[in-house]
């Protein structure tokens, strides 16, 4: 065959043209997929000649797959054409694998001398054009890519009848390079891969071969295991150790087919792989040539781990219109828009703004399009204040309509760099069964431009932050965002779980992550701490009008007057009641509040002694919801109003349902145009009220007709008796 050497494709790192070549190792570091990684310059890829950077080939999504390549001799002119091909993935890529494969394209790689050449140093080059790839869905197996110089097809390579001639077919053939690896995310507790092992030998020998599991850079605590169809491919679950080969022996004959996978176990305790760390599945024989025995490989399939690999996907998502958190980004600094990665200073984002110890009760305008400018917090001095709520807004921006989750993270700043930790200090909310959860704020932009997510985060009693960790002198806000798909198990890991690994450039993370956002915060003692409070749940259920009248109390019972008490909660109303001295050991505190949906909320509640006595036993505080019924507009009248419609009314369009009682302003016509009339028409006996805003209402001082109040539900905190 015609080959054209004046260009070569390396066989794996650190390989020249004085070497013996190796291509069954399948790793060549000079076909790169870069995954949507846009090349402008063929700098960016022979500046790194001496590096391995491919990223990941993702199936169902569109890859870039470039090449470089080197002169053998640097001080002449050479060119070539690279032919790449892609085929499924078997752990030995014998001829007759590589008669299967699929032509992708080629590309043209043409090599000039340097003016002043150095000694040494190889002629290298690389081309930014790139072939387009969008491999189907294979389970664990993936796409192996082959180039070939001066070759269009492989059916002039003959079938290999033996190891023999596949080593002088495929390994050593110069036009050849393969690629037989992927990167994996390294946020991981198992990963599996799966591949296939085919044999062929035409002599009637028993052949054995070495399967082993290679690792390199892995930490301790990981384990193997190797499994098949086959049960003589077997290799219980067992330690790796970086540097060095774990495996089986496997006698084959030919003939031989069996899928293989591989599972790699996360220890406990174990951290996350540091990046380009890789685990290998060899294939290798042992030859003898007089007393001297060498191990061949002849084949190989390698799993490298990369922690840009979801900050990548996640980049790439952000500019596919409605598929991620798409469009939306938190800024780092004013002025910041939707490019990345950006440069400068991440830890003081404008859209993390902590606003207080109670709910900003005009958060609307407060943190409005007109103020998005405007770093609200920092105008208003705000500080984080220990032993109460603390109330922290979020607002974005997004350049399309998208709905999105978001949560926020309050780290200690010398755990900046431990991600597996976030989860522990995230802000947590309380929900109806009195246990804490996480906190999640979900939003829906139907249109672009800066939005606010208008129920806080409330941070309840932060500690010193040395009580948390001693090496600590500040907190990190952290809020991140994702897509909210209606199946919780579609949604995408939250940012930090998609490989930051432990000791990551936060800042270059924040910086390149549109859907994260870090703000340094001052915790301050509180010189007005409350002797005792806690957080319950609120829940206005589903099915109720809008327009009910609701009370949020907060009712004592034999408590101390002089004392104190106070209320506070998140909402899309404003329902917090100040610091309020206790007159009446009976007294209750309360915010009416109307025209909402159903909402779930955390409520914060303190009690201060001050110039009271202790609680004594037997008193207690209840915070309780109540729904107001009483009057013709109240949801208790239906039956009753329903009853009592004339003959005339039986065509009336009555809708019981969540916006009842919101009828129309005018008295509906029959067909025949004639107004109905009649006393006990619906829409006299039940007047007409506008919609409400959601918000506070005042009830009369002078009731016109009795009133009842229905708890849905009570939390209370009492003072028991001594036994």
């Amino acid at each position: 065959m015609d080959v054209d050497n004046s260009i070569y494709l390396r066989p794996s790192l650190g390989f020249t043209p004085k070497q013996k070549r190796n291509n069954l190792v399948a790793f060549s570091p000079d076909i790169l997929p870069l995954y949507q990684t846009k090349i402008t310059d063929p700098d960016q890829l022979t500046s790194t000649y001496g590096s391995f950077v491919a990223q990941t080939v993702v199936p169902e999504e569109s890859n870039l797959i470039y090449v470089r390549g080197a002169a053998n001799d640097p001080l002449s002119p050479a060119q070539a054409d690279v032919n790449l091909f892609t085929v499924t993935n078997e752990l030995i890529l014998w001829p007759q694998v590589l008669k299967g494969s699929t032509s992708i394209g080629s590309i043209s790689l043409d090599y000039a001398p340097l003016p002043n050449p150095v000694m040494n140093e190889p002629g290298t080059t690389a081309s930014i054009k790139s072939i387009g790839l969008t491999p189907p869905g294979q389970g664990g197996r993936h796409e192996a890519i082959i180039s070939a110089i001066g070759l269009t097809a492989f059916d002039d390579i003959a079938d290999s009848k033996n190891v023999t001639d596949l080593l002088a077919t495929v390994d050593s053939n110069p036009a050849l390079a393969l690629y037989n690896a992927v990167v994996a995310d390294p946020v991981f507790d198992v990963y599996s891969f799966t591949t296939r092992l085919r044999f062929f030998d035409d002599s009637t020998k028993v052949i054995q071969v070495e399967l082993d599991v290679e690792s390199i850079g892995m930490p301790a605590g990981y384990d193997v295991s190797i499994f098949s169809d086959d049960p003589a491919v077997n290799l219980a679950r067992t330690h790796i150790v970086t540097g060095h080969r774990v495996g089986t022996t496997i006698t084959v004959k030919d003939g031989f087919d069996a899928l293989i996978t591989v599972q790699i176990y996360k220890g406990t305790g174990a951290t996350m792989p540091p990046n380009y760390a890789s685990v290998s599945l060899v294939a290798s024989i042992v030859q003898t040539s007089g007393h001297l025995q060498t191990i061949q490989v002849i084949g190989a399939e390698h799993v490298l781990f990369d922690s840009a690999l979801r900050l990548a996907r996640g980049i790439v998502r952000a500019q596919q219109l409605g598929n991620t958190a798409v469009g939306f980004y938190f800024r780092d600094a004013m002025g910041d828009t939707d490019s990345f990665p950006r440069t400068g200073a991440a830890s003081h984002s404008p859209d993390i703004q902590p606003l207080g110890t109670v709910p900003d009760s005009n958060i609307v305008s407060t943190l409005s399009p007109t103020t998005y400018n405007t770093d609200v917090s920092d105008a208003r001095g705000v500080n984080i204040v220990s032993d109460t709520s603390n109330y922290v807004y979020l607002r974005g921006n997004t350049n399309q309509a998208t709905h999105i989750e978001t949560t926020l993270y309050a780290i200690p700043a010398a755990l900046l760099i431990v991600p597996e930790m976030y989860g522990q200090h995230v802000i947590q909310d309380v929900d109806t069964l009195g246990n804490t959860t996480t906190a999640v704020r979900e939003v829906i932009a139907t249109d672009p431009g800066p939005l606010t997510i208008d129920t806080p985060f409330n941070w309840f009693r932060p500690p010193p932050v040395r009580s948390i960790d001693p090496n600590s002198d500040h907190y990190c806000l952290i809020a991140e965002a994702r897509l909210w798909t209606p199946d919780p198990l579609d949604r995408d890991l939250w940012p930090h779980q998609m490989g930051l690994p432990t000791g990551s450039d936060v800042t270059n993370w924040v910086l390149g992550t549109p859907t994260v956002a870090w703000r340094n915060v001052s915790w301050v003692q509180n010189p007005d701490a409350p002797t005792f409070s806690w957080q319950t749940n609120m829940t206005v259920p589903d099915g109720y009008a809008s327009n009910t009248r609701w009370t949020l109390k907060l009712a004592c019972l034999n408590m101390p007057i002089n004392g104190a008490i106070a209320m506070s909660a998140t909402g899309p109303v404003d329902l917090h009641v100040d610091k309020t001295t206790i007159t009446n050991p009976q007294m209750s505190i309360g915010v009416d509040f109307t025209g909402v949906d159903p909402f779930s909320s955390t409520v914060s509640i303190s009690w201060w002694q001050e110039g009271g006595a202790p609680r004594p036993a037997g008193s207690s505080l209840t915070a309780l919801l109540q729904i107001n019924v009483g009057g013709a507009d109240s949801l208790a009248q239906v039956t009753h109003l329903v009853a009592k419609r004339g003959p005339e009314t039986k065509d009336y369009p009555l809708v019981v349902g969540p916006h009842y009682p919101h009828l129309l302003d005018a008295v509906p016509k029959h067909h025949d145009s004639k107004k109905v009339k009649g006393k006990y028409l619906l829409g006299n006996a039940h007047p007409i009220q506008p919609v409400p805003h959601a918000g506070r209402f005042k009830g009369p001082d002078v009731l016109i007709r009795p009133q009842l109040a229905v708890a849905l539900g009570a939390d209370r905190k009492a003072v028991h008796p001594k036994a």
